[in-house]
């Protein structure tokens, strides 16, 4: 069993409720994957664990790629093709696990821990001040 991602407001926040919010919840399911351990890809905890954190980061993107647009944010073409490459990578490890291995490989944990905290430490606390800039406009 891995160690949990503990939620820091001064380490993570990007300054926006929604996006923590989003963030949080992230990290909520990644927590709950890893602490199933070495379990049964066909029990039905994990599958629906790794089906709603697959649909749930689609709708989280989807959600922050919105509000980089409203504020401008001028490294937006890059920062989507995070997301895509991110979305490609999990799709593919999802499909592979449950194919071929009967366990959720540490891969696929070590995966989505290492690329959510990574993502939002740097790349996404690159546009907090662009949405600040923003809250000031509005």
């Amino acid at each position: 069993m891995m160690e949990r991602i503990v939620w820091e407001d001064k380490k993570y926040s990007v300054g926006q409720e929604e996006l923590d919010n989003q963030h949080k919840k992230i990290f909520e399911l990644i927590n709950q994957l890893s602490a199933q351990g070495q379990v049964d890809v066909d029990s039905e905890l994990v599958s629906t664990v790794l089906e709603e954190l697959l649909h749930y980061s689609e709708e989280h993107l989807r959600y922050e790629e919105e509000v980089l647009m409203q504020c401008s944010y001028e490294d937006f073409d890059a920062h989507r093709q995070q997301h895509w490459q991110y979305l490609e990578k999990i799709s593919n490890l999802s499909v592979a696990a449950m194919a071929h291995e009967n366990k959720v490989p540490d891969e696929i944990i070590m995966f989505l821990r290492e690329w959510w905290t990574g993502h939002i430490l740097s790349e996404d606390m690159k546009y907090r001040s662009a949405l600040e800039k923003g809250k000031d406009k509005a």
